[in-house]
């Protein structure tokens, strides 16, 4: 099968690995396959102009993921607390529902608390100047004051300007890598191009433009993904018959503490440093099933022991149902017996079946 017929990786780190393969083979074979040399030049200088682009742009921002998206979402977060404790403490001076009153303190229309950026800031300024102009609304207690809304709304303009100055920066990288990526498929599609009109399919040469020797790697059977499981989730992937089993008997006098328990952790906490965050990814998720899987399982436990103690319930209630009746039958029988059919019995005794008094 011709290198042609298969696609080109979407990764751009293995698109970049193939792109090597295809050009070392050309060094090897261009002439003899009268390639022209405008073809491997133009592959070469889109893997220089790749190379040269920063691999870090591949995955999402770790600078937004660790720093910058917390401080935005705890900002966010506080400025909506601020501005709630604020109409609780006008809601006694300018009435429950929203009236032209309200709009001097900033809100316009409605009592909302606005979703985005830009509006919370707009309103906590507001805030600030009208408890400036009417400081005897302000509850000091409750974080109330036209300097903590100041504050708050600080915090919320400088969290972002980061956002937006990171997001704005990072995305001009992650185009101009994506670019670059693309300029090389694209070379490398003319390159795949020549090879077919120019070499055989059945032709050994195929292998020195490929990944590895042979067949190309991209028609190697692929086995099914089996990440290993760190030292972390190990107690939670652990079969039933590796745990310890319980002790029967009488119990311990001072029992041993209890094993911690295992559970999901992020990828970044089970891999650090050269960690590869795909890998980092289908473990977190692996995780998380077995969670799912075990959260199942206890609620299906907890479903069959309510049955059951429904059903104890039900037969219990049938129980004294039955004592019930036979105390009821029990006293109509006496109630029948004729006058002193009914035989003295020594204390202790058995009732035999001679004592019973005769029907008819």
């Amino acid at each position: 099968m011709g290198i042609s017929q298969m696609k080109l990786p979407k990764q751009i780190d293995q698109l970049e690995r193939a792109g090597q393969h295809l050009v070392a083979g050309l060094h090897l074979h261009a002439k003899t396959l009268d390639i022209p040399n405008s073809v491997r030049t133009s592959a070469e200088s889109a893997l220089r102009d790749l190379a040269a682009s920063d691999a870090r742009y591949d995955k999402p921002s770790p600078i937004f993921m660790h720093t910058i998206g917390p401080a935005l979402a705890k900002a966010h977060f506080l400025s909506g607390s601020s501005i709630t404790r604020a109409k609780e403490a006008l809601r006694p001076h300018l009435g429950e529902e929203w009236s032209a009153a309200w709009a001097q303190a900033g809100f316009q229309n409605s009592l909302q608390t606005p979703g985005t950026g830009p509006e919370r800031i707009e309103l906590l300024d507001k805030l600030t100047a009208y408890f400036k102009a009417h400081p005897e609304h302000e509850v000091p207690t409750n974080e109330t004051t036209a300097a903590h809304l100041a504050k708050r709304s600080q915090e919320l303009q400088e969290a972002f300007h980061q956002s937006t100055e990171h997001s704005r920066a990072w995305s001009i990288g992650v185009s101009c890598r994506t670019q670059a990526a693309e300029r090389v498929r694209s070379a490398l599609q003319n390159v795949l191009g020549e090879l077919e009109r120019n070499l055989p399919p059945s032709d050994p040469r195929w292998a020195d433009f490929v990944v590895g020797k042979g067949l190309p790697a991209q028609t190697a059977p692929k086995a099914a993904p089996s990440p290993t499981i760190p030292a972390a989730l190990g107690a939670l992937a652990a079969p039933v018959e590796a745990l310890p089993a319980r002790r029967r008997g009488r119990p311990r006098k001072h029992p041993l503490p209890d094993a911690p328990r295992s559970v999901p952790v992020a990828p970044q906490a089970l891999h650090e440093g050269k960690s590869d965050s795909a890998a980092e990814f289908q473990l977190w998720k692996y995780a998380c099933q077995l969670a799912e899987k075990a959260k199942v399982q206890a609620d299906q436990a907890r479903e069959t022991l309510a049955r059951a103690e429904a059903g104890l319930q039900r037969l219990r209630s049938e129980a004294e149902q039955a004592m019930t009746l036979a105390k009821s039958l029990q006293a109509k029988a006496d109630l029948l017996a004729p006058a002193g059919s009914k035989p003295a019995r020594n204390e202790g005794s058995r009732s035999t079946g001679s004592n019973l008094p005769l029907v008819g």
